[in-house]
């Protein structure tokens, strides 16, 4: 099965590829108070629906960096109505091997995109991209409640790839960062984030019966649901994060 063709298909109905309610969005990045053209950087952009969001609200400049090109198309679309004066550029480009000359920016996100690398050499990395006094918006995953063991190993993923939610705000604190603002999402916004997911390969599925990946699309989110609803509900938040250097 085409791992990358499962991601299309499972994020056709979300705008962020992250449990963020769009009102509670908009919020954080009312809190953000950019300067009319301020420069912008997302790593990890996805659709492109932060970045869009963002630029036309402060009428700023954008760079976007994503490495799947469905994903890619989908934030060309959807950027491509942005009033001026905001404009952007996109690079499909993995986030570990992005290294343009461009300077500073105002604002650096990463919105939970973050590599193999971890989240605190995420954090350094996107340091170095950020002008002095300019903000880091980040969003990563944290344990909840100490994790099974049996989820660690159905999850495929070891112990120490979380902290908690307070181990990330503070380890960004130990790097010299300023915590802005720090919110978590809801147990709503995972059931919609996990529902629209589960419901999109579900679907696509049903109407696809001779796809030769169907019976495999459909064993990976029947365990996936299972996984969620046992387990990963009630262990595995959220946190979005606003810092400052």
């Amino acid at each position: 099965m085409d791992r990358a063709k499962f991601s299309a298909i499972a994020f056709t109905d979300h705008d962020v590829c992250s449990p963020i309610d769009g009102r509670r969005l908009d919020e954080l990045i009312a809190l953000l108070g950019l300067p009319q053209g301020a420069r912008v950087l997302d790593l990890g952009c996805g659709k492109g629906e932060i970045l869009r969001r963002v630029l036309a609200r402060y009428g700023a400049h954008g760079v976007g960096v994503d490495r799947s090109p469905a994903l890619l198309a989908e934030a060309r679309a959807r950027l491509a109505s942005l009033p001026p004066p905001a404009t952007v550029v996109l690079h499909e480009r993995a986030i570990e091997d992005f290294a343009e000359g461009l300077g500073t920016f105002d604002l650096v996100m990463n919105v939970g995109a973050i590599p193999d690398g971890g989240y605190r050499a995420m954090l350094r990395s996107m340091k170095a991209w950020v002008r002095p006094g300019g903000m880091l918006l980040v969003g990563e995953g944290y344990w909840a409640r100490e994790p099974a063991a049996e989820y660690l190993e159905a999850f495929g993923v070891p112990r120490d790839s979380y902290g908690t939610h307070a181990d990330n705000v503070f380890g960004a604190m130990e790097q010299g960062l300023i915590a802005r603002y720090a919110m978590t999402s809801s147990a709503d916004e995972w059931d919609h984030f996990e529902g629209r997911y589960a419901n999109a390969v579900e679907r696509y599925v049903a109407a696809h019966p001779d796809d030769p990946d169907a019976p495999a699309m459909k064993a990976r989110i029947t365990r996936w649901r299972e996984i969620y609803l046992r387990w990963g509900r009630d262990t595995l938040g959220f946190g979005t994060y606003l810092f400052a250097t």
